[in-house]
């Protein structure tokens, strides 16, 4: 009892000078300990409870379709990844693999790593994050499909940063096979500069999604493009706000305006040419042959072949987009310069309310 006594009382002082900090920091912060205030600030934002809440579809009609269900059986090569739910620049890895009765089992088709999948805080299930195309025509390639069903998929989405994070689908393809193509993009200039010129390539299979520079004579390889994979090449608006002249050889759709749909076996190559103030200019270089990822070449006069070995420069930056036709982007002003650099303005939807 003693004993009981001398702890408790004890207890009852050391206790005294931390209730005095507690009310010191609560006059400061204006929160009281247990108020609704200090409850409300340590919970989770409304539709964000704690874990790997985020929750992936396959969706067959493209990024604007007001269908939300899950559509596991798709006509044709190219299909979109949607993401709901997922936590603010929370990035997975996406692999997609061949499931039975497609054979051979367990192929790994395409692996498409720390793809960033949000960009605002997780808002539910119905919180639609990031639209992301694929296009399987080159990656089906050698694999036995079913004669009704076409080609079995397995989509995983390993969030990373969250323990238990794999999202998974399993669909159908009904695809035709071919192999990858390529793009070659060539920068001139008419007047007097040299850039350089920032270029962005986005196209509706996101691994082909790339930005680099060039200077006025040089020239910029993306190789290993699905064949049926619509491309936008477009370029940040010089400061003069001089015009842009655009060829594309061969011309696919609307002549000229830098998208193109790429098909098997057919490189294609756009030339940009800045119509800058002044004398001078640098003419487009002669076209070389261009040689795919699959070894396919387009013969052309001009230097040396690219190399069996080179391969195409990492992208400078991770481009978020929708996936869609990227045609419409082409004459919208995609670029935009601010303070964080430069940022491809794809046309995202944004989180809804």
């Amino acid at each position: 009892m003693g004993t009981t006594r001398d702890l408790s009382s004890r207890r009852a002082v050391s206790t005294v000078p931390l209730l005095l900090v507690v009310a010191v920091v609560a006059c400061l912060t204006g929160v009281v300990p247990g108020s609704r205030a200090g409850a409300a600030d340590s919970k989770a934002p409304p539709g964000d409870p704690p874990g790997n809440n985020g929750t992936v579809k396959i969706e067959r009609d493209g990024p604007n379709s007001p269908d939300r269900r899950n559509e596991p059986h798709v006509d044709g090569c190219i299909y979109w990844v949607e993401f709901y739910g997922f936590d603010q620049a929370q990035t997975a890895d996406i692999t997609f693999t061949s499931q039975a009765p497609t054979t051979p089992k367990g192929k790994v088709l395409l692996a498409d790593k720390s793809v960033t999948v949000s960009d605002t805080p997780a808002g539910g299930g119905q919180d639609r994050d990031y639209v992301i195309a694929y296009n399987l025509s080159a990656a089906v390639q050698g694999l036995k499909e079913h004669p009704k069903q076409g080609y079995h998929i397995k989509l995983t989405s390993d969030t990373q940063g969250q323990p238990g994070g794999a999202k998974q689908k399993v669909f159908w393809i009904k695809c035709k096979a071919a192999p990858t193509t390529a793009l070659r993009v060539i920068k001139a200039t008419r007047g007097a500069g040299t850039g350089p010129f920032q270029f962005a390539v986005q196209c509706n299979h996101r691994p082909s999604d790339t930005t680099f520079t060039l200077n006025a004579g040089e020239v910029h390889d993306v190789t290993g493009i699905p064949a049926g994979t619509t491309c936008a090449v477009t370029e940040a608006p010089s400061a003069n706000g001089s015009p842009v002249e655009i060829e594309e050889t061969p011309a696919t759709g609307p002549a000229n305006d830098g998208v193109v749909t790429l098909t098997a076996g057919t490189p294609v190559t756009i030339v940009v040419t800045n119509v800058l103030p002044g004398e001078g200019g640098v003419p487009a270089p002669p076209d070389s042959v261009l040689r795919t990822a699959a070894g396919t070449t387009d013969s052309r006069p001009g230097s040396t072949a690219l190399g069996e070995n080179q391969t195409r420069p990492a992208p400078a930056a991770t481009l978020p987009r929708t996936g869609g036709d990227p045609r419409p982007l082409a004459t919208t002003g995609l670029w935009a310069l601010g303070a964080g650099g430069l940022a491809l303005m794809a046309g995202r939807r944004r989180r809804r309310a």
